[in-house]
């Protein structure tokens, strides 16, 4: 099986280890498998001490990255999960 290619190119991302989070998950949101306008979301914000360490960072989609920021009980459930 061929290896999933980006709809973009994650050189678009800040940091080296945000790129290198992107590539590990597959190109998809972790939530949904969702591949269209993909970012990356800090479980523990930088304000509140977060890094960049793959630990703290999930792949989202745009639909997924709104709600866990707008919707406390969304966002609770996947932390859980995660």
């Amino acid at each position: 099986m061929s290896e999933v290619q980006p709809l973009f190119k994650p050189k678009t991302f800040k940091s080296a280890r945000a790129r290198a989070e992107y590539r590990s998950k597959h190109y998809c949101c972790e939530i949904c498998g969702g591949r269209m306008g993909l970012q990356i979301h800090h479980l523990k914000t930088r304000g509140a001490g977060g890094g960049d360490e793959p630990s703290n960072l999930i792949v989202l989609d745009m639909k997924c990255h709104k709600r866990i920021h707008e919707d406390a009980d969304f966002r609770r459930r996947v932390i859980n999960v995660l």
